[in-house]
């Protein structure tokens, strides 16, 4: 299973068949230490971890941690779009450039060539 399907269903009290290991308690309990709120739960439930089966752990953590409807820390990520600039692509091509140095001389492509862009489409064939 996923980590974060494991804090989702502690957070948010939802019921499932649940195999955990040693090693996920550890993650989960790491995870579960970066909400201020829980600090002083985890430290009296860390005492129990090397001593009781990891799925009794998992289920202290369950039933210790408090209810929240919104798992903390975890929004979901979006994916940045990156335009296509057909002259930006041409530059690159022609100077044979990285996407590294292109966005390192950008802040100059902007004063310089991006200004005029009818003229640079022109000048460089990019329709």
């Amino acid at each position: 299973m996923n980590l974060f399907t494991f804090l989702d269903q502690i957070y948010q009290k939802k019921k499932d068949s649940v195999v955990t290991d040693m090693s996920t308690n550890i993650v989960l309990t790491k995870w579960l230490s970066f909400d201020a709120s829980n600090l002083k739960t985890l430290k009296k439930i860390l005492t129990y971890l090397f001593y009781i089966e990891p799925l009794h752990y998992y289920y202290l953590l369950y039933f210790n941690i408090v209810k929240k409807n919104k798992t903390p820390f975890l929004n979901k990520s979006t994916k940045i779009e990156i335009k296509d600039d057909k002259l930006l692509n041409k530059i690159q091509y022609i100077m044979g450039w990285s996407n590294r140095e292109l966005s390192y001389n950008m802040e100059i492509l902007t004063k310089c060539i991006l200004i005029d862009r009818k003229r640079w489409n022109r000048e460089l064939g990019v329709s």
